[in-house]
């Protein structure tokens, strides 16, 4: 069953954020880039559980290249609601994978 994506504000200013930052060096790169990224994301619509499992219930990261994708899925709704799009070497510890929790 194909899900529905949703992207949130956040991140459709990602892609646009991703774009300008790549557009500095190479326009044209980065607007393949980002459709790059864009495909990624389209296939969360038929595999929405390829990404990693995060803390948070049914959310999941996707890595693309050197960025993280991070969903939420609904599945009572067939959703995947795209949150936000982010360079790994920016900080992000709220989305931190499952298999990498500290032990207690």
């Amino acid at each position: 069953m194909k899900y529905a994506l949703l992207y949130n504000e956040r991140a459709k200013e990602n892609l646009r954020g991703i774009l300008r930052y790549i557009s500095k060096d190479n326009p044209k790169r980065a607007l393949t880039y980002v459709e790059e990224i864009e495909t990624a994301i389209n296939n969360l619509a038929y595999f929405p559980f390829m990404g990693t499992p995060l803390k948070r219930k049914n959310n999941r990261m996707l890595l693309y290249g050197n960025y993280k994708i991070t969903y939420e899925i609904k599945e009572n709704k067939n959703q995947v609601y795209i949150k936000r799009v982010k360079h790994c070497a920016q900080d992000d510890r709220e989305n931190t994978p499952v298999h990498l929790e500290e032990s207690p």
